[in-house]
């Protein structure tokens, strides 16, 4: 009779950037499967987040916030200006620098999308449980916070 051999703990047990990147994963899915209805994106939906609670940001303050290079941003609010949701002007006293600001079009879209990701909200705190959700969602702001004083 053959006996069981333990399992031995693996480096992808352990590792923090898989396992976060997996569930990255998922939470793409359910948002995506949420926001659908709206023809938006997750990401879409946190731009409007910003610039909805910032009248207007510059290019580099909205990739700060959103952890994001500033040429992604560029790429990815390319559809968003295209829909006449987000509207981008240069700084008078420096036209190389750039401002967004939200149309009154994205911020009806963005009410629009709120009841969608609030079911999204809703269906990650049911999969994991609403505590475990906040303590994952305080740790991430918590690095996310001490990243950006080093």
């Amino acid at each position: 009779m053959a006996t069981k051999k333990a399992r031995t703990t693996r480096t992808t047990d352990l590792c923090y950037s898989l396992a976060t990147r997996q569930f990255s994963r998922l939470l793409g899915r359910i948002y995506q499967k949420h926001l659908d209805p709206v023809s938006i994106s997750a990401g879409d939906f946190a731009i409007m987040e910003f610039l909805s609670q910032n009248s207007e940001m510059t290019m580099n303050d909205l990739a700060g916030e959103l952890v994001m290079e500033r040429t992604t941003l560029v790429r990815t609010l390319k559809p968003l200006q295209a829909k006449g949701l987000v509207v981008t002007k240069p700084d008078p006293t420096e036209p190389r620098r750039l401002f967004i600001s939200l149309t009154s079009l994205g911020e009806a879209k963005r009410q629009e999308a709120l009841p969608h990701w609030a079911m999204a909200q809703g269906e990650v705190e049911q999969l994991i449980g609403k505590s475990v959700a906040e303590q994952l969602r305080n740790g991430i702001d918590t690095a996310l916070k001490a990243n950006r004083h080093s």
